[in-house]
Formats: structure tokens, C-alpha cells, sequence
């Protein structure tokens, strides 16, 4: 009996003390006061932290189990130091003024770099008179980055990391010009949405939004879409600054923007830019050719100019000299929406390019909580670019009490009733109808076959 006894309190133990390691592993977040000339820096070692306000309107970190109150100088990394690696970083912003929030870590040694797998930064609300940054400092590496910016200031947002930066008045460089994508400052992909935000504040003058990262940095893949904001004095960039992009893609769905480049310095391999909306100043397919000698090479670019405003549309350069289209180092896709002011790319190295927008099933029946999928498909001529489309389609439906839809047209019963449900593509629209019945129509047919389907065998049974 005893045995037993000793065997359950072993067995209720046990687990409890198997746990103790993985707390005593997790290290709290660091702040350092002295960092960058006591500008300040808190270091969130992986644990998921909260930026807001306090009573007396100071910028405090919180996290669980403990807080700390910032200056407006300090920058705030998710990752840590040197040979520091953390599988996830959360970092949200609601309100606030600091200088920088950064994905990943800073070291300044080779032989110890910092890691982090998946960072996600989301910005709701206050200043950020630096940037956000979706890579890490020097050595450091990101897997994954996620960018959001809801609302705020930004003064910058940079998609790779910073391969070179100012610390404590010194400049550290990390990677090489002659073999890019081998730099020890790495994104493997990051992902850029920008649902609004003032870029930069309003005392700054100018902004930027790079998909990228600054000096020799790398970044695998870089995606970036802006669907609202004020950055009417910013540029956004699919590339970076000298370093290396393998692909960005660039989706601009709304907000105002003074200038748009596919790169600013260094190397894109591929550059996809598709414009559904919005004011652009200055729209380069390539680079902006002026006289400070910086060079991009871009490989190939295309753009699909679907809807919006631009006010001057230029081909651009890239290594400084005029993008070729005979060369197909570009194409520019137009439609009849689209409106640009000042177009210097010659109409005869334009594609026009129609669309028709069609849904399948366009009548529906369900009941309650049953769900369906409406297929929408996209028409286009010249043919060949119907899937790159699907994505922009949007889905409304006119009565949420009877069926709602998702974003991916899925249509969920609610009620009892008819509604219909809306799938717009640019200007072209179509209707579907759904109606939520106790049995459905199709539900009735198969209950009517089985009904028959049985008696036949009812009667086989007896007479066969």
C-alpha cells in the first residue's frame, strides 16, 4: 500500500518538476540605459511585451511579470545580444514615442550572432520617430518577420535589417559589396502591411518604406502592402539601400505616396508592383535616376497598373542606365481605370490589358451554419494573368443577419431569409444570391433519391 502511495505522489510530482527547466531557461527582458551614448535600449529576449502610456504620459514596456518605463530616445529589440536565439518575438505598439523597434538583435560579434525565428510587430497607435524594423542589427538573422502598421507615425519602415549603424558614435559595416547575398545580416522573408499611418510625423521631412534592409543587407523575400496612409511626403521602396532582395512583391490599394521606386540602391532579383488604388507623385518602374551616383540593379519588373492615380509615370533606370523593355527587363500592364497624368513610357510598351470578373454558383442554398464556397473567376486579355488577380476581389454581403462571407467568399448560413452577396474587382461587379432555408433544395432532392433508392430496394427484397 505504501509502495502505491509513493508511486501516485512520484507520478503528481514528477510533472511539476519537469517544468522547472523551461522556466528557469526563459530570460526576462534587459533594459539597458547605457546603450547608443545613453540613448537607451531595452532588450525583450523573446517575451511578448506591450508599449503604452502611463497615468503622467510616459512611455512605459510591459510585459509579464514587470514594466518599464522608456525614454523617447530608446530603441527595443525582440530578440537580444550577442549569441542570443529566440524562437518567437511579439512586440505591440498602442501608443507612446520611442526612436526604434526592431524584430531581431544586435551583436556586434561573427562568431556570435542573434537569431530570431518569427517576429511579428504591430503598430495601433503613438510615434515611432525612427523605424520599424523587420530584420535585426549587424549579425543578426530573422526568419520571419511580420510588419502591421494599424495606425501611428512612422518615420520609417524597413523591412530587412541594419548591416550598418552608428552605435555609441562608431559606425560598425557587416557584409561585403561584391558578394551580397552572402551578408550575415539576414530576413529570410518579411511581410509588410500598412492599413494606415502618417509617414513620417508630421515635423520630419520625408519618409521612407523600404522592403529591404539598410547597407549590405539580405533579404530573401519582401511583401508590402499598403491599403491607406498619409506618407505624401515618403517613398516607398520595393528594394533596400545597397544591399539584396531575391523577390519583393508591392500591392498599393490606397493612401497618398510622393514617390514609388522598385530599388533605391544594391540588387532585386524580381519586382512585382500591382496598383489597385491610390495617389502616387512619382511612379519609377526602376530606380530614380539622379546625381548622388547610386546604383541599383534590377533583373526584371512588372507592373500592373490597374486602378489609381499617378501623376508622372517613368520607366526608370537600373545600374544607371534607362530600363529596355526589348530586353524584357520590364512590363507595364495598364487598364482604361487607371489615371496618369504624365505618362513617358511610349503606349506602344504598354499592355492594355481587360478583365472580366464571373461567379459560380450564382444562387445558393443552405441552412443555418452550413457554409459554401462561390468561386470567382477573372477573365483577362491578353490571357495568362487571372490567378495574379484572384487576391484583389472583395467580398460583401448585403444582409449580415441572413449570411455573412469571408474574405475568400465563403458564404455561412445565418438565418432564415435571402441576401445577396457582392464580389467587386475594380469597377466590375457581380451579384449572388443566397438563401437560408430549414432543407435546402439539393438537401430535399437527395432525401427524395434515398427515399426512392430504398423502396426499390424494399421491394427487391420481398418480390426478388
Amino acid at each position: 500500500m505504501k509502495k502505491l502511495i509513493y508511486l501516485i505522489i512520484i507520478m503528481f510530482i514528477l510533472p511539476i518538476f519537469l517544468t522547472i527547466p523551461s522556466f528557469a531557461v526563459t530570460v526576462a527582458p534587459v533594459y539597458d540605459e547605457r546603450y547608443n551614448n545613453s540613448a537607451g535600449a531595452l532588450y525583450a529576449n523573446g517575451n511578448d511585451i506591450i508599449i503604452d502610456t502611463d497615468e503622467q504620459d510616459r512611455t512605459v514596456v510591459k510585459w509579464w511579470g514587470g514594466s518599464q518605463i522608456v525614454p523617447k530616445s530608446v530603441t527595443i529589440f525582440g530578440g537580444g545580444v550577442e549569441g542570443t536565439t529566440y524562437t518567437n518575438s511579439n512586440m505591440i505598439m498602442n501608443d507612446g514615442e520611442i526612436f526604434c523597434i526592431v524584430s531581431g538583435g544586435v551583436s556586434k560579434e561573427k562568431a556570435r550572432p542573434t537569431r530570431v525565428d518569427n517576429a511579428t510587430i504591430t503598430i495601433n497607435g503613438g510615434t515611432v520617430s525612427g523605424n520599424v524594423v523587420g530584420g535585426g542589427y549587424l549579425y543578426s538573422e530573422v526568419g520571419y518577420a511580420n510588419l502591421i502598421i494599424n495606425s501611428g507615425n512612422v518615420e520609417a519602415v524597413i523591412g530587412g535589417g541594419f548591416a550598418t549603424i552608428m552605435i555609441d558614435s562608431k559606425i560598425y559595416n557587416v557584409g561585403s559589396a561584391t558578394d551580397l547575398k552572402a551578408s550575415e545580416n539576414r530576413v529570410d522573408k518579411v511581410d509588410i502591411t500598412i492599413n494606415d499611418i502618417v509617414s513620417p510625423p508630421t515635423e520630419m521631412a520625408s519618409g521612407i518604406i523600404y522592403g529591404g534592409g539598410n547597407g549590405y543587407a539580405y533579404v530573401g523575400e519582401s511583401n508590402i502592402t499598403i491599403n491607406d496612409g498619409d506618407m505624401s511626403k515618403a517613398y516607398v521602396i520595393a528594394g533596400g539601400v545597397d544591399g539584396y532582395v531575391g523577390k519583393a512583391n508591392v500591392t498599393i490599394a490606397g493612401g497618398t505616396i510622393s514617390s514609388y521606386q522598385s530599388a533605391n540602391n544594391g540588387m532585386v532579383d524580381s519586382v512585382t508592383t500591382k496598383i489597385t488604388g491610390g495617389t502616387i507623385g512619382n511612379f519609377f518602374v526602376g530606380a530614380e535616376k539622379d546625381n548622388t551616383g547610386g546604383k541599383a540593379t534590377i533583373n526584371e519588373a512588372t507592373v500592373y497598373l490597374l486602378d489609381g492615380n499617378i501623376t508622372k509615370l517613368m520607366a526608370g533606370s537600373s545600374n544607371s542606365l534607362p530600363l529596355e523593355i526589348d530586353g524584357e527587363q520590364y512590363k507595364v500592364f495598364i487598364t482604361d481605370e487607371i489615371d496618369i497624368q504624365n505618362n513617358t513610357i511610349p503606349i506602344e510598351k504598354q499592355i492594355l490589358l481587360t478583365y472580366k470578373l464571373a461567379l459560380s454558383p450564382v444562387e445558393l442554398f443552405l441552412t443555418p451554419n452550413a457554409s459554401e464556397q462561390i468561386n470567382a473567376t477573372v477573365t483577362t486579355i491578353p490571357e495568362g494573368y487571372e490567378e495574379f488577380f484572384k487576391d484583389t476581389i472583395k467580398w460583401q454581403t448585403n444582409d449580415e443577419k441572413i449570411a455573412t462571407v469571408s474574405d475568400d467568399g465563403i458564404v455561412t448560413g445565418v438565418n432564415y431569409g435571402t441576401a445577396e452577396i457582392t464580389a467587386t474587382f475594380l469597377k466590375d461587379t457581380e451579384v449572388a444570391t443566397v438563401t437560408v432555408e430549414r432543407v435546402t433544395a439539393h438537401m430535399l432532392m437527395w432525401i427524395v433519391i434515398i427515399a426512392i433508392l430504398t423502396f426499390i430496394i424494399i421491394l427487391v427484397t420481398i418480390f426478388g
